[in-house]
């Protein structure tokens, strides 16, 4: 396990579950995710901000955006001359993040 800027960073490990399991799982859990994985996730997507280095004026696509944390953030980071798009398997976590 090696050390990037205070965080674990871990072999990637294969998936297991469907894309239908998936967003079953997600679906059901995300009127509570924030409650069980809200500050753990901010966590990294803070520092996930912080390397990419978005800057004002730029277009951004997230991939499973979850429960929009890290939408805002990046759409902080663009402004208005910028541009977030963000795809999710589930429409639980989009009905969240609206």
């Amino acid at each position: 396990m090696k050390e990037k800027k205070g965080l674990a960073v871990q072999r990637i490990l294969p998936v297991t579950r469907s894309k239908e399991e998936a967003k079953r799982f997600y679906d059901r859990i995300s009127r509570a995710y924030d409650y069980f994985a809200g500050a753990f996730e901010r966590r990294y997507t803070k520092v996930a901000a912080e390397l990419l280095s978005v800057q004002k004026g730029e277009t951004v696509l997230e991939i499973g955006f979850g429960t929009g944390h890290g939408l805002n953030r990046l759409a902080k980071s663009v402004g208005k001359t910028g541009k977030v798009y963000g795809v999710d398997i589930s429409t639980g976590m989009l009905e969240v993040a609206r």
